[in-house]
């Protein structure tokens, strides 16, 4: 077979931890690992369906699960939606600005929430312009208010800072984007590695938090380094130009005397610049500490001083918020270390998932913004902690029917001749299985979504007696035999109707690329996994670009891909026809490829590299990020395109054409007979007359049916 070349570099494959994973699918886009940094063509720039690609209306029914997490909607508190925030600042008249995913938007004391500039489909750039013609990088990290009212923005992977006016044209005022470098000087002579962190001091200078350094930008834009080294990196304290800060300065701010209190995120340290020195003035260890894992690494990206002169910070892995007393002791503000959720309360009963920047709020308050729950959480003086703005994600690893359900980043879905459903389930390292009227129980795996002790717990049994670890694909044959990709155990195993579990390839927790017998070959992170008539089965290596078979007897060969160059490491979704031909659906090229069974290889629809919402005819469509497959029974290749939130239906001639959803500048799903899909991840063709899919969307498994015109 032959190798489909796209000039990237490989992104070699390893262990996927469960926050690997959801940088891999939430934040995929960004650069090497997602699809968005392509360019952009059609019209995806405001947010909308491009001209002539009309949003398709669907019946959305909820099977199971719970609604929430990730998403994109402006509107009322009750019903808005946030993607990722980060970064904020308060405006005097309460507004609070903030960075969520790759947009600037703006929450009013009326409580509506709207976007100033950005994608609304996470589609990270460098452009300058109006509104939602601008593009930042992926998740900028900074964010300040001069007096005029004028927002900036540490645009760190363009290397750049940024400036959005009040009516929301932004345009890059110091650094270029593509040229990482310490150089100072005014506007774009300026150059930096990556700015994260800013603050205003009392004159207007902006403060920018550099990697490894401080820098300062006069308001007349010139910029010049105020502390730290271009050379050495560390902690070390002493007069400005002498002193080593770590890589990642992520947060900062001014207390009421002017002194600057930085975090050294990755140091798990707080700096203190005052008088002309820098000093440590809080220090490992942490509350988290005492029972962090081995393998612990810190993480305190956020920092805020409340109105009463509090510095509290943030332990993003940890899982709490800090107070940081006056002699630099350190103390659990808010929520327990290691323990994630939702929940609101006082002091230990609140719960975050991954807390990040802080602000402090005029009132006295102080706003989180919880990264991995997609919401705003504001923290009283007195510890209590309550959830403002978006939709907390519904997790678990409950079984029972419909609503009552939970799942933990289901990652893959199919279906049997009667109807039911699996899903495999990432986090809670299980199969489910979803009856037609909704009733989950666990298929296979751990009941309560245990991954024992590693991949070495990894086995084979009847039921709930086996382990998984991180199953991504699953799949079925004709004897209604299921097929598993066990990721992170690097291997697939098969499940028997009557739930029997074994290894039909790959060495558990041994990742790498060997050809052979079943027992001797070795798989790396095995991803999206499809079975053909024959009975072989077909399965795609994420980050290797690969997709190997193993036939009936059980030798593991590699079909199709490029080892040595590993160029497509952006294949996901597979789906085999009648004829022994493949769909690849290419997350990162944003295009459908298809093999046939004599090994042409072709682009079936999209063009590589271009992303957007286009319907049409092969080279002329485009897709934003296009995840799962599933064949249809009129012969149809059905395809979970992500970035546009729709389900869009290819004919064998390569004709595109959206069947449900496609509101990406509005992203949540929206239950009904006009119904919305926010982040459609995978999808399967449910058997019947009428075409229907079962869909994952927000964590939970929706029947989609597409209206008819």
């Amino acid at each position: 077979m032959q190798a489909i070349r796209s000039g990237r570099t490989a992104v070699r494959g390893v262990a996927l931890s469960t926050t690997a994973l959801a940088m891999v699918l939430a934040l995929a886009s960004c650069g090497g690992s997602g699809g968005g940094g392509g360019r952009t063509d059609g019209g995806t720039g405001g947010g909308g369906a491009t001209p002539g690609t009309q949003p398709a209306s669907a019946n959305v029914a909820l099977l199971a699960g719970a609604l929430g997490g990730t998403g994109f909607a402006d509107g009322p508190a009750a019903t808005a939606r946030l993607c990722n925030p980060g970064a904020m600042a308060e405006g005097a008249d309460g507004t609070v600005y903030l960075i969520d995913c790759d947009a600037v938007r703006a929450w009013s004391p009326d409580g509506g929430l709207r976007t100033i500039a950005g994608s609304r489909r996470i589609e990270p750039g460098a452009t300058d312009g109006r509104g939602d013609q601008a593009r930042f990088g992926w998740r900028p990290e900074g964010l300040a208010l001069d007096a005029a009212g004028a927002l900036y923005v540490a645009d760190g992977a363009n290397a750049s800072i940024r400036k959005v006016t009040p009516d929301g044209v932004v345009s890059t005022v110091a650094g270029r984007a593509g040229e990482a470098a310490v150089v100072d000087g005014a506007g774009s002579v300026a150059r930096f590695r990556g700015p994260k962190a800013l603050a205003f001091d009392a004159g207007g200078n902006l403060l920018i938090g550099d990697t490894g350094l401080l820098r300062r930008m006069a308001s007349d834009g010139t910029v010049s380094t105020f502390a730290g080294s271009p050379v050495f990196s560390g902690v070390r304290d002493g007069a400005l130009a002498d002193a080593y800060f770590g890589d990642s300065l992520c947060a900062m701010a001014f207390d009421a005397n002017g002194a600057l209190f930085v975090t050294d995120s990755l140091a798990g340290a707080v700096r203190k610049v005052a008088n002309g020195r820098v000093t440590t003035f809080a220090w490992p260890p942490l509350p988290s500490d005492e029972t962090a894992p081995p393998d612990k690494f810190y993480d305190t990206c956020g920092l805020a001083i409340n109105t009463a002169g509090e510095l509290l910070i943030s332990e993003n892995l940890g899982q709490v918020i800090d107070k940081v007393a006056a002699n630099g002791s350190v103390s659990v503000f808010a929520g327990v270390p290691w323990s994630s959720g939702t929940a609101d309360g006082r002091g230990s009963t609140a719960r975050f998932n991954r807390p990040d920047k802080l602000l402090a709020l005029h009132n006295g308050d102080t706003l989180v913004a919880d990264q991995f729950n997609a919401t705003l959480r504001r923290v009283s003086p007195d510890g209590s902690v309550r959830t403002v703005l978006g939709v907390p994600a519904q997790r678990g690893a409950v079984d029972g029917a419909g609503a009552a359900a939970r799942f933990h980043g289901p990652q893959a879905v199919v279906a049997d001749p009667d109807g039911n459903v699996f899903v495999a389930d990432w986090d809670n390292h299980n199969i489910r299985k979803i009856t037609p009227d909704g009733t989950v129980t666990t298929w296979a795996g751990s009941t309560a979504g245990e991954q024992g002790l590693g991949f070495s717990e990894t086995r084979d049994g009847t039921g709930i007696e086996a382990r998984f670890y991180n199953p991504a694909g699953i799949a079925i044959d004709v004897a209604r035999n299921l097929y598993v990709t066990d990721a992170n155990a690097h291997v697939v195993r098969k499940i028997t109707p009557a739930g029997v579990v074994s290894t039909v390839a790959g060495q558990v927790g041994q990742g790498g690329y060997v050809d052979g017998d079943a027992g001797s070959a070795l798989l790396e992170a095995p991803w999206g996994v499809v079975v053909d008539r024959q009975g072989v089965v077909y399965f795609s290596e994420r980050f290797r670009g690969t997709v190997r078979r193993i036939e009936t007897d059980g030798r593991v060969s590699t079909w199709f891909g490029d080892i040595e160059d590993g160029v497509l490491h952006g294949l996901v979704g597979l789906a085999v026809d009648a004829d022994g031909g493949m769909y690849l659906s290419d997350l990162e090229d944003h295009t459908i490829r298809k093999v046939t069974a004599a090994g042409a290889v072709s682009t079936l629809a999209g063009r590589a590299g271009i992303s957007g919402q286009v319907d049409g005819d092969g080279a002329a469509a485009r897709f934003l990020r296009p995840y799962g497959l599933s064949l249809g029974a009129d012969g149809n290749l059905y395809v979970a395109d992500v970035g546009n939130s729709a389900v869009r239906r290819v004919t064998p001639q390569g004709m595109v054409s959206t069947v449900a959803g496609g509101n990406g500048d509005q992203r949540a799903v929206v239950l009904g007979e006009r119904g919305r899909l926010n982040n459609p991840l995978v999808l399967a063709v449910l058997p019947g007359v009428a075409l229907r899919f079962a869909v994952l969307d927000e964590g939970a498994l929706l029947i989609v049916t597409p209206r008819q015109p």
